[in-house]
């Protein structure tokens, strides 16, 4: 028996985001920087509902 169509329940997690391609990364939900004196500028990126692959 072999068919080309998937079977069973459909995966819980939402699209592929790979931080090496920003262009799976979609539209931000919040950003931050901050300047510090002891590393230099340091930037945070929030996507809600995201799952590491």
């Amino acid at each position: 028996m072999c068919s080309s169509a998937r079977s069973g329940r459909q995966p819980k997690r939402g699209k592929v985001f790979r931080f090496a391609e920003p262009e799976t990364w979609g539209r931000l939900d919040a950003a931050a920087v901050q300047v510090t004196d002891r590393y230099g500028t340091a930037r945070a990126m929030v996507w809600d509902g995201i799952h590491p692959a």
